[in-house]
């Protein structure tokens, strides 16, 4: 149900349009409470203001003061412009740094309090250069600004080391990665201001970003104001301070530490709205053929419970897609993506959910849904939209797209998975910075459910006690490895092998990357995996940038890794389709479709298989070796019978081993070919999905995963040890790099 009460302030003013959070420096809900003077270290004194004097009224000076200065620098701005048009103007760009310059230093100095800004000398850290020339507090603080309207992510010979360009931010973030002195700092052309912190391990591009332009033009003093309250000098401590002994460090870490503790929230969010959806389909009067499916067989419990899950992760993706501002190609039209955002988003529907009079018994919301998971399945132009496929393609929740669903059951659903009941009240799920941990989290939950459904399939609920003991989770041994391990393996098994293929290959570093493979055998919800993906994205990124990439050259690599480089394994077909939404969450590229990962995610059991190596030579003697509680003289029977039988037809194996390797090479180059071919549009996706299909069904494929494969037949052993799966014929196709432990699921080597 939704809460009685209406949004607080604080609540309803989360998002500031001119200001952008990128790679989760800091969630919009501590933006929003440094907004409201609600996070510690923000009294008057705390940002240097004299007694007797209003902060509020301050910040009112400030902007005044401000707009004056923006003012003249659209003056020389439209000059430069008007310059840069003539073919045979000169010094144009010199001109252009002076006036960034001029504005930037007397914006910061005079209306953000920067009273410590002075020039600087290039640093210098071990062998590299930076060549720096604005600081503040002491260097604790560099300053980089580029030409007005340069662009930050724009390569210049100016911020290079003379073997390289880099961009205003690239020197900005290498330098604050390489010196210990320095641990936040900014960049800006005039135009937009970023702020950043020390990134070395760079899981995710991570920054803060102003919209001088907007802020200005469009007079959004709401927005300076955040802008101001955050950036001001104070906020980064004193210069005879540690770097870390800083306002932005601490709300930084709180806002990390409160992430932790909604965790557990997250998890009930995310159980009521599968409750809240399931009930609701299956109590509406218009879906008696949903009843009757389930009634009839023809639709089972646990199907409907999987369509569930894959309508939440839609909510979900979207929500995230949203937030982080990749649903829209870059080139969409802005009308459509305004009426997008205004009639059908998913914020939309989230920023409803709060109101009680909304949640009634039409179902115009569901149907307005409809619009949108129609539009994402095959690409949508009124509304912007991309085709995305995958998850959201047809046939993934076939009973439920063409059901009804009233306003309240979904608004309950989308509230859920929004909001989190506080203390202090309303506080919103930040999809947009959403981490593994996070995800690892609502996996577990998932894994202990069991759905209930009554006779009269009108209701729908958990099982709760007892009733719980055949849940996935035990019944696949099902467990959630750490972030803080998984970094450790990352370390210790892949970051050499990614030396050793960069040392290989000098001439093609980042392909030579690209064709590693990481191989999860029990991958889960795809923490591992991601995690992996994210490093291998960071490196592929940084070769083909020289440097620092851009957000978007690395999310185009994350996209070209997952599609390429990552593979998993897990029992529980739940835990394949969690780890597939991970990978698409993380690995959206703007305009492009979710990768095909049919090939790389699969159900098995990682637990039973072997090598081709090993089927070829047979079950060796020494496994009917008595152990306690085994008859001795049967144990003796069978080891002679085991003898025989391999002694008798080992010439009738090596008569098949030609044919078995031909069909092994034929396999391996077809899924090769598969992995290569590219997916860039949703028909390239959709030639890939078939192609699998193809191979699938293909003899040579079907006869690699036959457990004989022209191997001895050997009797006397169990069913189950005859049973036994080889590793699929794709975890062979490249050079590979196995976790070696269990990271996703954690499943345990059971002994036999």
């Amino acid at each position: 149900m939704a809460p009685r009460r209406k949004p607080r302030a604080r609540e309803a003013q989360l998002a500031f349009e001119a200001l952008a959070i990128e790679g989760g420096l800091l969630s919009p809900e501590w933006l929003a409470k440094v907004a409201q003077l609600e996070a510690e270290q923000q009294s008057p004194d705390d940002y240097r203001v004299l007694k007797g004097l209003n902060l509020r009224d301050e910040i009112g000076r400030y902007w005044r003061i401000a707009q004056a200065k923006w003012v003249h620098f659209r003056t020389g701005l439209s000059a430069v412009r008007a310059e840069r048009s003539e073919p045979q103007a000169s010094g144009v760009e010199a001109r252009s740094q002076v006036l960034a310059d001029t504005f930037v230093l007397e914006l910061l100095r005079d209306a953000f309090g920067f009273v410590s800004l002075e020039r600087s000398e290039p640093v210098v850290v071990g062998d590299q250069t930076y060549p720096l020339r604005h600081r503040a507090l002491g260097g604790r603080v560099p300053v980089v600004v580029a030409p007005a309207e340069l662009g930050l992510d724009t390569l210049a010979p100016a911020f290079g080391d003379g073997t390289r360009r880099r961009s205003a931010f690239g020197l900005a973030q290498e330098l604050l990665n390489a010196d210990e002195n320095a641990l936040w700092g900014l960049a800006s052309d005039g135009v937009a201001l970023r702020i950043l912190r020390d990134n070395a391990s760079m899981t995710r591009p991570a920054w803060i970003d102003a919209d001088l332009g907007r802020i200005f033009a469009e007079e959004r003093y709401a927005d300076f104001a955040a802008l101001w309250l955050l950036l001001h000098e104070s906020r980064f401590g004193k210069r005879e301070h540690p770097v870390t002994d800083c306002a932005l460090e601490r709300w930084r870490v709180a806002g990390r530490e409160e992430g932790t503790r909604a965790r557990e929230h997250l998890r009930e969010g995310v159980e009521e709205a599968l409750v809240a959806l399931g009930r609701g389909f299956l109590v509406h009067p218009e879906n008696q053929a949903l009843r009757s499916a389930l009634h009839s067989g023809a639709l089972t419990k646990d199907a409907y419970f999987q369509q569930l899950l894959r309508l939440v992760y839609r909510l979900i993706f979207l929500l995230t897609a949203e937030e982080r501002g990749v649903l829209h190609p870059a080139n969409a039209d802005e009308l459509a993506r305004r009426r997008y955002e205004t009639g059908y988003g998913l914020r939309r529907l989230r920023d409803r959910s709060v109101k009680r009079s909304a949640h009634d018994r039409f179902s115009d919301v569901w149907e307005g849904l409809g619009i949108v998971l129609r539009g994402v399945a095959r690409g949508e132009p009124r509304l912007g939209l991309p085709a995305l496929g995958g998850l959201f393609d047809e046939d993934q929740c076939p009973d439920l797209d063409g059901a009804s669903l009233e306003n309240r059951a979904l608004l309950t659903a989308v509230f859920r998975l929004s909001w989190l009941r506080e203390e202090s009240g309303l506080s919103r799920v930040n999809w947009r910075d959403m981490g593994p941990e996070e995800l690892g989290s609502v996996y577990e939950s998932l894994l202990e459910l069991v759905p209930q459904i009554p006779q009269d399939e009108r209701g729908f609920s958990f099982a709760t006690g007892d009733e719980t003991r055949g849940n996935a989770r035990k019944t696949t041994g099902s467990y959630y490895t750490p972030d803080s391990l998984v970094q450790v393996l990352l370390d210790s098994a892949l970051e050499p092998v990614v030396e050793a293929a960069i040392a290989a290959h000098p001439e093609k570093p980042a392909e030579a990357v690209l064709s590693l493979s990481v191989v999860d055998p029990a991958c889960g919800s795809g923490h591992f995996l991601l995690a992996a993906a994210r490093r291998l994205a960071t490196h592929v990124a940084r070769l083909r940038a020289n440097g620092t990439p851009s957000a978007a050259e690395y999310r185009q690599a994350l996209r070209e890794v997952v599609s390429r480089c990552v593979f998993g394994v897990d029992l529980n077909p739940m835990a394949v389709e969690l780890c597939r939404v991970s990978l698409w969450m993380e690995a959206v590229e703007p305009g492009r479709p979710l990768s095909f990962l049919d090939s790389h995610i699969q159900q098995g059991n990682a637990l039973l298989g072997t090598t081709p190596e090993l089927m070829a030579k047979g079950i060796p003697d020494e496994a009917w070796e008595p152990i306690e509680g085994d008859d001795r003289a049967t144990a003796r029977t069978l080891k002679k019978r085991n003898k025989a039988a391999a002694e008798g037809q080992r010439g009738f194996g090596a008569h098949w081993s030609g044919k078995v390797k031909e069909e092994e090479a034929q396999v391996t180059r077809a899924v090769a070919e598969l992995d290569a071919a590219p997916d860039a549009s949703l028909a390239e996706v959709a030639g890939k999905e078939a192609r699998w299909s193809e191979l699938q069904a293909s003899a040579a494929f079907r006869h690699q995963k036959s457990p004989t494969r022209g191997a001895p037949r050997l009797s006397g052993p169990s069913r189950r040890s005859r049973r036994r799966r080889r590793r699929p014929p794709w975890s062979r196709a490249r050079r590979r790099t196995t976790s070696g432990a269990s990271s996703g699921t954690g499943r345990g080597r059971r002994r036999r």
